[in-house]
């Protein structure tokens, strides 16, 4: 038997604080059959603040949350039938255009376009053919914008996900303080590591359980501190995989909100039970209808 093999078979057999047993869910811009992280990392919204892994909540709000949140990322703008350019829109127009009153659209609108026509009255001479023809073409979305009866509009792609995860799942608890049992089995787990730890970092200190336990840490740092030691989160998240500990939790709302988020390290862990598109999806064709159908339910 090997050593990980080992390591994995006594942790689940003595048992690690942080069981769970609820509804999860999470929210994104894609159907989603399977979690793959190594595909997304790094390009989530919070850029895996809290470790490596796929991440979960307990909160049908907060995933509906991040399905806007990554859905706005990935959506196309409308004027009428007209599919415009995101490039053509200025980031402000992009936060509040659909949601203010017609006449504060227009004169939000007549100012970019003033803005621009000074600037190529300014620099015409010296500005690149690139740049000239596309301030040109702004210049000219912000003229039918200002003539146009219909607001700028935004359909995007929004998909709330079921997950479901085993019940024996064993969590590090970010936030709060490390209990001495869980510093004790990982520190026992590093020690059993002494000689590639030692080989790799002669002045590493493998002793978790006098740093870590007593409530003067918190889980979030012990999984700092393995990911420093490690070379990374990823490294970090598979260690603590291999010895039976399936990821982070943490309270959302900044640790203020009644519900856990949570980090899960192995993506075979979570089943997608169902998902939920929120928003239709509008033709990507110019000239097609672009009647929204109403939201609809898949199951994977």
């Amino acid at each position: 038997m090997g050593m990980m093999t080992q390591l994995k078979e006594n942790v689940a057999k003595e048992g690690i604080p942080g069981t769970v047993a609820k509804k999860y869910f999470h929210g994104n811009a894609s159907p989603l059959k399977e979690f793959n992280t190594a595909e997304f990392a790094r390009k989530g919204t919070g850029g895996m603040s809290q470790g490596w892994g796929h991440y979960i909540t307990e909160s049908e709000s907060v995933g509906k949350h991040y399905a806007e949140i990554t859905g706005g990322k990935k959506g196309r703008f409308y004027l009428g039938d007209e599919e415009i350019r995101p490039s053509l829109i200025h980031t402000d127009l992009d936060a509040v255009i659909t949601n203010i009153p017609a006449e504060e659209r227009n004169a939000m609108v007549a100012e970019y376009k003033a803005r621009d026509e000074q600037w190529i009255r300014n620099h015409k001479d010296t500005m690149h053919p690139d740049s000239y023809n596309y301030m040109k073409e702004r210049i000219g979305f912000y003229d039918r914008l200002l003539n146009s009866s219909e607001p700028l509009r935004r359909e995007a792609p929004k998909f709330l996900h079921e997950i479901s995860i085993p019940e024996d799942m064993q969590f590090i608890p970010w936030d709060e303080p490390l209990q001495k049992d869980m510093a004790m089995k990982i520190g026992g787990a590093l020690k059993d590591y002494n000689e590639v730890l030692r080989e790799r970092w002669p002045k590493y200190d493998v002793d978790f359980t006098s740093r870590y336990a007593g409530g003067n840490f918190t889980g979030g740092d012990m999984y700092r501190e393995i990911s420093k030691q490690f070379g990374g989160d990823k490294q970090a998240s598979e260690f603590l995989s291999s010895i039976g500990i399936d990821g982070n939790k943490y309270k959302g709302d900044t640790g203020k909100g009644d519900y856990y988020n949570y980090v899960i390290f192995d993506d075979k862990k979570s089943k997608v039970i169902k998902s939920t598109m929120l928003a239709s999806l509008m033709a990507a064709l110019i000239g097609r209808d672009k009647i929204a159908s109403p939201p609809r339910e898949n199951s994977y």
